[in-house]
């Protein structure tokens, strides 16, 4: 059977379809957590919309640099490459990965996590009296609006390196099988490929963390924006600071864990949400006991 180019892009496209679902899968079994301020979630509802940090802004700013080295280091070591994947994954000096994006489009997240009232996330994100665990609902994909469906993404992060290297094996190891068997459609034309590796690698360096923060049990919401059309930007401590932004549906926020255990307040949260219009939102004190800054 002779096979065209667009054969072959189809399959190209078919490995991502098999192996990043399934990596990065979260089976979520009641809410996800984010945990922030009162002030932030005044925000949210107001505005009916999440904000995404720019990568560049992250509590850990060395954090997805520092997996595109391990990425590099993994295929650098494996046996999975040919003369066209070397091609493409490296730049002329050999230093860092030209596809992955990240200088040419701008990745914008937003974490949350597994854990609804966790001590060291309390006293990392919002560790003070204003201090608030939001529950979202996203279950039911419905609940949140997405705008552009192809380049908005959910994830859990991957923090075992084992994980790690079975992920990136087995991605290299069908693209290897693949390309050896027909090469010859991407002799002058690799441009197809090129952007299914850049987007599997920039989904790898969002969701993969040291495995010193495994206790976070952390998922991300994320967008690859490749236009440039989905940028905000805010003042915040003096500097510009640029976000994205995700519309949601009053529906998404379902639950709320306050850190100051205080019933005037939970009753005032209680009174503006109605005020919202927006009904069984449960509010419970958090059960953890932390000093506030």
């Amino acid at each position: 059977m002779n096979r065209t180019k667009e054969d072959f892009d189809q399959l190209v496209r078919q490995i991502y379809v098999r192996v990043v679902p399934d990596a990065f899968w979260v089976e979520i079994s009641d809410f996800l957590w984010h945990y922030t301020s009162i002030e932030a979630l005044f925000g949210i509802i107001e505005r009916k919309e999440i904000w995404l940090s720019d990568y560049r802004n992250l509590n850990d700013k060395t954090e997805i640099v520092s997996q595109i080295k391990l990425i590099i280091n993994i295929y650098n070591n494996s046996i999975f490459r040919n003369k066209l994947l070397d091609e493409i994954m490296y730049s002329p000096d050999g230093e860092h990965l030209p596809n992955l994006g990240i200088d040419d489009e701008r990745i914008f997240i937003f974490s949350l996590s597994l854990n609804p009232d966790d001590l060291n996330q309390w006293k990392g994100y919002a560790n003070t009296k204003n201090g608030i665990s939001i529950g979202f609902d996203v279950i039911d994909d419905d609940n949140i609006v997405y705008k552009e469906p192809d380049d908005i993404y959910v994830g859990k992060v991957i923090y075992e390196t084992e994980e790690k290297n079975e992920i990136l094996f087995q991605y290299f190891s069908e693209l290897k099988k693949l390309t050896d068997r027909y090469q010859e459609y991407y002799d002058e034309e690799i441009e197809e490929i090129t952007i299914q590796i850049g987007l599997f690698l920039q989904i790898c360096s969002v969701c993969f963390k040291e495995i010193k923060w495994k206790d976070e049990n952390e998922v991300r919401i994320f967008t690859i924006d490749r236009n440039f059309s989905n940028i905000h930007y805010q003042i915040r401590n003096g500097c510009i600071v640029p976000y994205g932004v995700i519309p949601i549906k009053d529906e998404t926020i379902a639950s709320l864990l306050l850190l100051n255990k205080d019933n005037n307040e939970k009753q005032m949260i209680y009174e503006y949400l109605a005020s919202k219009n927006i009904k069984r939102v449960n509010i419970d004190f958090s059960d953890v006991d932390v000093r506030f800054k």
